[in-house]
Parts: structure tokens; C-alpha cells; sequence
């Protein structure tokens, strides 16, 4: 849910020479001076600098395997452009709805946090009760703020009641720590030798009572069979991976497991299988190029 910029090594004209024959003052002629490795060594310099130092969560998915058909996809039926991907939320991509509901979600955990953990889930039940006003409230903010129709704001204020009340959400409001839309930045080496950046944003991560660490993904794709649920998840597990990568990388804690929330689902809840198997492979996965 996150596509931070790429950053690249500058090519400078103090590393890379402009011509393979170089100015001389001593009289030489070209024919003296000239480098036939020249453009070998140019091309490898070029190629050198070209890669992405840094490489974002997203952009491992979309490398991992084909982003689906209308990858993002959150339709207004009205036919505005409330659901066309904008650039938002610090950077990230997505849709104007989406970047709605992350924030409204984003905006009430952290206004949640000094109340947490709580202990049950009927306690948790209890509480979510009293944010109903709080999360219309801010649902009619982001409408506002993100320029999209006010009449969403009912549908984004349902989708976050709903996304809080999953078990997933519940787990992470009982759980001893939990942080919310948290970056996370970590190299990882290339099977080339190249050291590259895993950067991201995690819409949230809590880190349960054995110390181990558990990733949540909110997605609101609008998606409707089992089968598109596979084809989008097979394009998600690697942003899933790379965030565990990272996470790994930076904390040296035990990510247990990636969970993705399609919030539009009555039964929303995805988990990564054989996240240690993709997480093995990200290295491979590391688009060429930036």
C-alpha cells in the first residue's frame, strides 16, 4: 500500500568521460592517447551507477509476479475519479478512497494507543463502540481533505468500523506493543553483490507476548470471486515478503506472519504462505534499473 521514490547515483561527468579521447597538453595525438576499452569500461560505469540504490516494498511486488488486471481498482459506480491512483499518504500511491480509509484507520489507532493493550475481545468490542462518532468524524475530514465525493464518507467510515472489529485488528489492540503506518528501511545483498535498500510503509505491526512480530496490510481493492482474491495475492505476497525482509533486517525480531485485510470482504483476512520461501528469493527480485 506504499511507493516511496527510487533514488539513483548520480552520473557525473567527473566519473564518467564524455569522450574516449581525452584533452592532452603534451603534444600526443589521438591516436596516441585513445582507449580502446573506452566503451566497455563507460558502459559498465553507466550500468553501475544505473541501479536503484533503494527500492520500495511495492516495486519488489510488482516485480515478483504481473500486478493483476486493473491492479488498482476501487470503482465509484457514480463514475467520478474519487477511485483513479493519486500520489498520497507521505508519498504512497493509490486511490483517493483508499488513501482515505488508511488514514482514517492510521488517525484512530494512534488516537487509540494510550488506552492500549486491551485485554479481551469483548473488551475490545466495548471499546470500538465508543469511536463510531470519532471515525464518521474523521471519515467527512478525509473526504474533504483527499478532494473526493463527501457521499464516500459513509462507505469509508463503514469499511474502518469493519477493519477494526476483525480478529486481526483485535489481536494487535491486545498485543503488548503495536505501531501503526511505521516505516521501515533495511539493505538486502543482491545475487549481483549489490547492496540494495527494502524500503516501506507498514499500515500496521504489533509485536505479540512472545516478542514475535506480526505484519497487517489493509487492502481496498474492489474484488468480488475467490479467484481474484489468488490473482491479487499473488502479486501482494512479495510486497508482504519484503516487508518481513526488512523488518527482520532492521530489528533482528522474528516477523511470525503478513497478514492482508480486503476490508471489502466478509471474510477479509489473507495470510502469506511460505513466507520464509519468499523472503529467500526477494534478492532475485530486485527490478533491474530502478
Amino acid at each position: 500500500t506504499d511507493t516511496l521514490p527510487h533514488t539513483k547515483a548520480g552520473i557525473g561527468a567527473d566519473v564518467i568521460p564524455a569522450s574516449p579521447i581525452s584533452a592532452a597538453s603534451n603534444g600526443a595525438t589521438p591516436n596516441d592517447i585513445y582507449n580502446p576499452d573506452w566503451q566497455t569500461q563507460r558502459d559498465a560505469e553507466i550500468a553501475v551507477r544505473s541501479r536503484p540504490q533503494a527500492v520500495t516494498a511495492t516495486s519488489i511486488a510488482k516485480s515478483g509476479a504481473p500486478a493483476p488486471a486493473q491492479y488498482i481498482d476501487d470503482k465509484d459506480a457514480a463514475g467520478d475519479n474519487d477511485h483513479e491512483p493519486r500520489r498520497g499518504r507521505g508519498g504512497r500511491s493509490g486511490t483517493a478512497f483508499g488513501s482515505a480509509l488508511h488514514a482514517v484507520l492510521q488517525q484512530v489507532v494512534e488516537q487509540m494507543t494510550p488506552d492500549l493493550p486491551l485485554t479481551t475481545s469483548a473488551e475490545v468490542d466495548e471499546y470500538l463502540a465508543r469511536w463510531n462518532d470519532e471515525i464518521a468524524r474523521l471519515a467527512q475530514q478525509q473526504t474533504a481533505d483527499k478532494g473526493i465525493a463527501s457521499r464516500n464518507a459513509n462507505e469509508i467510515a463503514r469499511l474502518a468500523q469493519k477493519t477494526l472489529r476483525t480478529p486481526a485488528v483485535t489481536a494487535a489492540l491486545c498485543a503488548p506493543n503495536l505501531w501503526s503506518e511505521i516505516p521501515v528501511a533495511a539493505p538486502i545483498t543482491t545475487p549481483k553483490g549489490d547492496i540494495i535498500v527494502i524500503e516501506g510503509i507498514i499500515d500496521l505491526l504489533y509485536q505479540d507476548a512472545d516478542g514475535e512480530l506480526v505484519v497487517i496490510d489493509y487492502k481496498s481493492d474492489d474484488i468480488a470471486t475467490e479467484t481474484d482474491v489468488t490473482a491479487r495475492l499473488e502479486h501482494y505476497q512479495w510486497q508482504g515478503a519484503a516487508y518481513a525482509a526488512a523488518l527482520e533486517s532492521a530489528t533482528k525480531k522474528t516477523v511470525k506472519d503478513v497478514q492482508f485485510l480486503f476490508v471489502r470482504l466478509d471474510n477479509p483476512l489473507r495470510q502469506v504462505e511460505n513466507l520464509r520461501g519468499l523472503m529467500s528469493q526477494l534478492p532475485g527480485k530486485i527490478p533491474a534499473g530502478g
